[in-house]
C-alpha cells in the first residue's frame, strides 16, 4: 500500500502533464495552414503514443486505471477527430485509431471500437506497421462478434504484411488465426507450431483433432482454459470438440461400417472408454445426430435401429462451417 501511494501521484501527474501538450497541439492543428500542420504531425503523433503508453503502463501496474484510461481515451478520440477531418493528414488517422483500440482492448471498453474501424476504409497507403496493427485488432474484434470469416480475412492480411523477422508479432497474430483456421479443418503443421513457440499452447489440442482423442482434448483445454479466456478465443477452441468427435466417428466408420451403415454401439463403446464412464444409447445418438445437423457428417440417425446411415458420396464433407 505504501508503494501504491508513492507511485499513484506519479501516474496521475504524468497523465495531467501529457494532456497539456495534447490540447496545445490540437489547437495548433485546427488553426494552422497545411505546411505548419505537416511540420507538427510527427510531434502530434508522438504525444498520442506517449498517452497510450502511459495508460497501458498504469493498467499493467493496476494504478488509477479508471481515471487515467477515461481521460486518455477521451484525449485520443479528440486527436483522431481533429486529424481525420483534414484530407491532407488523414493518412495518419490510423495511428490514433490503433492507439485508441489498444487501450480499449486492454480495458475491455469496446462499445465504440467498431465505429473507429468503420471510419477508416482505405489504409493501403499507411505504414505497414500501422496496417498490421489495424488488421490484427480488426480481426480480434470480428472474433468477439462471431464473424469468423471476417476475422480470418483480417488476421491473414495482418500476417501477410507482417515481416518475417517480426517473430513476436507473427506469433501474436497466429494465437488468434490458428483457432479460426482449425474450425475449417485447416490444421497447423507441427513445424509451424514449433517455429513460433506455440506447440505448448496448441500442440495437444491440434493432435487431438487429428486423432479423435476426446480425453486428451478435454484435459488440454482445461489446462489452458484461463489463457484462452483472457485473449477471447476460448469459445472458438471449445468448438474444436465437435471436430474431435467427428474424427473419432470417422475412424470408427473406416473400421466398422457395413454398406455405409454404422452401428452406434461401436461409437458408444469408444466414447465410453475415452471418457472413463458408460454413456447411454440416447446420449450417443444425440451426439451423432448433432454432428449430422451441423453438416459435419452427411448422414441420418435411426434411433430405433441404433445406427447411422451415411452418404455414399461424401460421408465426411471437406467443406463445412461451424
Amino acid at each position: 500500500s505504501v508503494l501504491f501511494c508513492s507511485v499513484l501521484p506519479y501516474f496521475v501527474t504524468a497523465n495531467q502533464n501529457l494532456q497539456v501538450p495534447v490540447v496545445v497541439f490540437r489547437t495548433l492543428m485546427r488553426h494552422s495552414n497545411n505546411t505548419v500542420k505537416t511540420w507538427l504531425l510527427p510531434a502530434y503523433c508522438r504525444a498520442g503514443r506517449d498517452l497510450r503508453r502511459l495508460c497501458l503502463k498504469a493498467i499493467n501496474e493496476d494504478i488509477a486505471v479508471a481515471q487515467i484510461s477515461t481521460t486518455v481515451i477521451d484525449a485520443l478520440t479528440k486527436m483522431f477527430k481533429t486529424i481525420n477531418g483534414e484530407p491532407a493528414l488523414k493518412i495518419k488517422a490510423v495511428h490514433f485509431v490503433n492507439d485508441l483500440v489498444r487501450v480499449q482492448f486492454k480495458t475491455n471498453n469496446l462499445l465504440l471500437t467498431a465505429n473507429l474501424f468503420a471510419a477508416l476504409r482505405d489504409i493501403g497507403k499507411t505504414a505497414k506497421a500501422e496496417q498490421v496493427t489495424f488488421n490484427f485488432y480488426s480481426g480480434r474484434l470480428a472474433i468477439l462478434k462471431d464473424d469468423l470469416s471476417g476475422a480470418e480475412m483480417k488476421l491473414e492480411s495482418a500476417l501477410k504484411i507482417c515481416p518475417a523477422w517480426a517473430q513476436r508479432q507473427r506469433r501474436q497474430i497466429l494465437c488468434f488465426l490458428i483457432p479460426v483456421r482449425v474450425l475449417q479443418a485447416r490444421l497447423p503443421s507441427k513445424q509451424l507450431l514449433v517455429k513460433y513457440g506455440l506447440d505448448g499452447l496448441f500442440g495437444d489440442l491440434v493432435d487431438s483433432v487429428r486423432t479423435g482423442d476426446i480425453q486428451r482434448f478435454e484435459r488440454a483445454l482445461t489446462l489452458r482454459e484461463r489463457g484462452f479466456m483472457r485473449n477471447g478465443t476460448y469459445l472458438i477452441v471449445e468448438k474444436w470438440g465437435s471436430l474431435v468427435l467427428r474424427r473419432l466417428v470417422q475412424r470408427i466408420f473406416w473400421l466398422k461400417h457395413e454398406q455405409y451403415r454404422l452401428k452406434l454401439a461401436h461409437v458408444r463403446k469408444a466414447l465410453s472408454w475415452q471418457r472413463g464412464e458408460e454413456l447411454s444409447q440416447g446420449e450417443v445418438q444425440s451426439i451423432v445426430a448433432g454432428l449430422c445437423s451441423r453438416k459435419l457428417i452427411q448422414g441420418t440417425v435411426f434411433p430405433s435401429h441404433d445406427l447411422c446411415s451415411l452418404s455414399k458420396k461424401e460421408p465426411f464433407p471437406k467443406n463445412f462451417s461451424l
